[in-house]
């Protein structure tokens, strides 16, 4: 309890800090937060990373691992006219996403697990259910997090990304029109990958959750994840964000950021 306390706080403090950075915007971070449900955390995120977005002209962001639609809430709130593709396969919090999302913003959310095949795959819901995994926890996550620890075994339909090309449209975009790819599947980003490189090949920016130390069995870390970008043709841009142990005596995952290869 009192890790999750400490992570509670810390993360309170850091979007304080944020918040803090741009004075003039706090009414408008008020009323995309307390009116139109906008997570509060991934739109100062948003906006400190703002630069680096606009530079891509991007007209669409595929979301896969959606979770509730918090990052896909700063999209709409900071880039309105930016179309949003969401994968979810949670279904009861892939129903909640399009409803969290403005009416003006062009949004698909498809209920499936984004994985290198298609078929059906065991799932691990937790309680905390942002760290459901198609793959099981690590000792080192159940211990840095405990409240994440407790789960149940589901099954779950897998598709490869590039099974959605045509329904994603990324045919019809202009040379000029950008994509942002970003990934949070909590240790599978390296399988959706593998599934999705005709996506990925028109893609002009990748937003992915990496791991520093295994925190689920089997998954790809950091620098397997910027070895298969780099083949694809994307150069490693910085880090979005970062999450330590509440403790914050270890880092373990960061939110890192590629673009393409000039």
């Amino acid at each position: 309890m009192l890790d999750r306390v400490r992570d509670l706080a810390s993360k309170a403090w850091r979007y304080s800090l944020a918040a803090a950075d741009r004075p003039w915007r706090l009414p408008w971070l008020a009323w995309q937060v307390a009116v139109r449900r906008t997570h509060a955390g991934e739109l100062l995120r948003m906006q400190h990373n703002r630069a680096l977005l606009d530079a891509q002209r991007l007209a669409l962001v595929i979301d896969v691992g959606a979770h509730q639609g918090e990052f896909a809430s700063a999209v709409a709130a900071a880039m309105p006219a930016v179309r949003l593709a969401c994968f979810e396969p949670q279904t009861d919090l892939a129903k909640t996403i399009e409803a969290r999302l403005p009416r003006g913003v062009e949004k698909r959310v498809f209920p499936f697990a984004i994985s290198d095949h298609a078929g059906s795959d065991a799932f691990f819901r937790h309680g905390f259910t942002k760290s459901s995994s198609l793959l099981p926890m690590t000792d080192l996550h159940r211990e840095s997090f405990p409240w994440t620890a407790d789960s149940e075994q589901t099954t779950v339909e897998t598709r490869r990304l590039d099974d959605f090309r045509a329904e994603l449209g990324i045919d019809q975009l202009g040379d000029d029109q950008g994509v942002l790819l970003k990934l949070d599947v909590q240790g599978s980003e390296l399988a959706v990958l593998r599934g999705g490189t005709e996506v990925l090949a028109r893609a002009t920016c990748v937003l992915v959750e990496t791991s520093l130390r295994e925190l689920y069995a089997g998954e790809a870390g950091f620098l397997e994840v910027c070895r298969f970008l780099d083949q694809a043709g994307f150069r490693y841009a910085g880090s979005w964000d970062q999450m330590s142990t509440p403790r914050g005596d270890a880092i373990l995952q960061q939110d890192a950021f590629f673009v393409r290869k000039d």
